[in-house]
């Protein structure tokens, strides 16, 4: 029978990775069981009407469209202020930069982490219709269990929300997990400073100079991308990386099918889609421990890197490129591991059931309350 269902999904479109891909996903698989009434962006309008012409949209799916005041669309153009955007729109989160790995960032980003902190305590903590939907929550599940208000810890369930469709538009999983002569490493994200993407180039240019047969791609735009270029060009083994720059979703599938190894060294940051398109494709996964990816990865998807003082960060993702090169067994095995763990516990069809679970568990301890009344 099913129930009917209230979603906020501020982006909602399939074939662009991150949060949009997880909103289409996740309400297409509850529309399965579930009336899903979804509120999304007035945009994607257009966006739907022309999917649904191919794949008829599901009888128990509803959209409804909705944008802010122009004089709040201001700041998500050229995402000059789209944190502001999303927190009117609905507050988000993220998780806590590791104290050591603030210690590696320059001068300016470590005073943009201070700045992000701050802004997330008062949100989280001073804006009264934050706290009144705390209140009046029967459950909060959160992927950053860490990081909730100790008020609502109670009420509070850890829940992976970030899922995979075993797809050929997200991924061409590998049926032959060995390796060529040569390593090929690949780096997919924003070019910032918390995805990771220099500590990536910087392990990777470590690691080459005991290994002349790997190369790196690095997919993905954005401000560091000159600076990266330009410390590529100024190293002797430089030109062993590639710089692509943002490509099409088919694209990036084909690049993930052609590689051995996936570098993701983020830092306060959720589940990323890209990494599990990279684990249900057959990649082992090099990351940070302590966030939901570290979490995701452990010790069976990949390779997890922990952070501790006086540990060079570079250096332990350089060792652990080089173990996996060296071990191709083992190698083999975490990539095997990484995409039946994709399948298992991260598809949006187990993502969704646990959902209506939830919601199950929910209603069963309300009903004695409604009949008392």
């Amino acid at each position: 029978m099913g129930l009917r269902v209230l979603l906020s999904a501020y982006s909602c479109e399939p074939g662009r990775g991150s949060e949009g891909e997880i909103g289409w996903r996740l309400v297409l698989r509850l529309a399965r069981c579930h009336d899903v009434w979804v509120i999304t962006r007035e945009n994607l309008r257009s966006t739907h009407e022309a999917l649904f012409v191919d794949s008829p949209r599901p009888k128990r799916l509803h959209f409804i469209y909705l944008d802010l005041p122009k004089s709040f669309r201001f700041y998500k153009r050229g995402k000059r202020g789209f944190l502001i955007y999303y927190y009117i729109w609905g507050p988000v989160g993220s998780e806590n930069t590791h104290p050591e790995m603030r210690h590696q960032l320059s001068f300016g980003s470590r005073n943009w982490d201070r700045i992000r902190r701050v802004a997330r305590w008062c949100m989280r903590n001073l804006d009264p219709f934050v706290r009144l939907t705390g209140a009046r929550a029967d459950l909060i599940l959160t992927h950053t269990i860490d990081t909730i208000p100790r008020r609502y810890l109670k009420k509070a369930r850890p829940f992976v929300q970030t899922g995979i469709e075993d797809v050929p538009a997200l991924a061409r999983p590998k049926d032959d997990f060995a390796r060529g002569k040569e390593l090929r490493l690949v780096f997919a994200g924003e070019l910032k400073d918390w995805k990771g993407a220099r500590f990536a180039l910087d392990a990777a240019l470590r690691y080459f100079a005991q290994d002349q047969m790997a190369r790196l791609t690095i997919v993905g735009d954005g401000p560091l991308r000159d600076e990266m270029e330009a410390i590529a060009q100024r190293n002797g083994e430089g030109h062993r990386v590639s710089f692509l720059g943002t490509v099409p979703m088919e694209k990036l599938v084909q690049i993930l099918h052609e590689s051995d190894v996936f570098l993701y060294p983020s830092f306060h940051h959720g589940l990323a889609t890209v990494v599990l398109q990279a684990m249900l494709t057959g990649l082992p996964v090099v990351c940070i421990e302590g966030d939901a990816i570290g979490r995701a990865v452990g010790q069976k998807a990949g390779i997890t890197i922990p952070p501790g003082r006086g540990r060079d960060p570079v250096a332990e993702f350089a060792r652990a490129i080089a173990y996996l090169a060296a071990n191709e067994a083992n190698r083999q095995v975490l990539a095997k591991q990484a995409q039946a763990l994709s399948r298992e516990r991260y598809s949006y069809g187990v993502l969704a059931n646990a959902i209506s679970m939830v919601y199950a568990d929910v209603l069963s301890t309300q009903m004695p309350r409604s009949a008392a009344r």
